[in-house]
């Protein structure tokens, strides 16, 4: 059964139709990104530095986890979203220390 539309299905298509899509995806476009090449090793001052200040941070960011899913289980929502607001700044915060961040802050 032929359709006047579509044709039939075993029909070649046109040499103008649309072209077959390709089995590799195409190259990229634009000149290749070199690779950075590693920093210089990092010293035990700041090794340490970037444990205590990231890992103080990331504690805090767990403690805003917990407290907000508190905040949301005892109906608190306020709570639960400053809670949450917390943790994810802290959290930020701590990725950025263990990235190499300068400025640093703790609070005791």
């Amino acid at each position: 059964m032929s359709d006047s539309v579509h044709g039939s299905p075993d029909a070649r298509p046109e040499p103008g139709g649309v072209p077959p899509v390709p089995s590799v995806p195409p190259m990229p476009v634009g000149p290749p990104v070199p690779d950075r090449a590693p920093g210089p090793p990092l010293g035990a001052r700041e090794s340490l530095s970037r444990a205590v200040f990231g890992g103080f941070w990331c504690l805090v960011a767990v403690a805003g986890v917990v407290a907000g899913m508190k905040g949301l289980r005892d109906g608190d929502f306020g709570g639960f979203l400053l809670s949450a607001l917390v943790a994810a700044a802290s959290g930020c915060y701590a990725r950025y220390i263990f990235r190499g961040g300068r400025f640093r802050i703790l609070f005791w």
